[in-house]
């Protein structure tokens, strides 16, 4: 996973690809990435799927290299809300975490996109997923979940999910697009 911030006072599109490579430095697989648009002083992630084995297992890569290319966009095309959208209405139940997004800006929200972060107890990552949201008016809701990461027990012919023991939610995008 990798974060990436708009420094710039323009919105920017990003295409990225991951390449992996094992310990002779040949490449084994790789993964291609768009962030979207991504406001000025907004930030997205870049999430690139490691390489698999045929028992659909994680292969060790020795090292990887991202190639990205940035894209301009007009400054006036996008305006950012993301510090009006409130996330910190969450209810954890025992399959998913609840998020309820409150819109306290004064302007509809057109594009919205928000992100979490699931650590397990020694802060290890364990799960990242990303939404969209409807449509929000100025003062107005809207509700996704995010599934707990889950595990198939082979003894009990069954699959169990993980509860997290802490997360964080980001607002990633939150945009009225004119």
């Amino acid at each position: 996973i990798m974060k990436i911030i708009n420094n710039n006072d323009y919105t920017v599109y990003l295409d990225s690809t991951a390449v992996f490579f094992d310990s002779n430095g040949s490449p084994i697989s790789s993964d291609s990435e768009e962030s979207g648009s991504i406001i000025p002083g907004g930030f997205n992630t870049l999430c690139f799927e490691e390489p698999y084995d045929d028992e659909n297992e994680v292969t060790t890569h020795s090292t990887f290299k991202i190639k990205s290319k940035v894209y301009g966009v007009s400054s006036n095309a996008y305006k950012s809300y993301t510090d009006k959208i409130d996330v910190s209405d969450v209810t954890l139940s025992p399959e998913k975490i609840v998020v309820k997004a409150q819109n306290n800006s004064n302007s509809p929200i057109t594009l919205c996109k928000i992100c979490i972060f699931m650590y397990d107890a020694n802060g290890k990552l364990i799960r990242y997923r990303e939404e969209y949201l409807d449509d929000m008016g100025s003062g107005e809701t809207a509700y996704t979940s995010f599934e707990y990461p889950g595990k198939w027990d082979d003894e009990n012919d069954n699959y169990h999910s993980i509860k997290p023991t802490s997360y964080k939610i980001y607002v990633l995008t939150a945009a009225n697009v004119d």
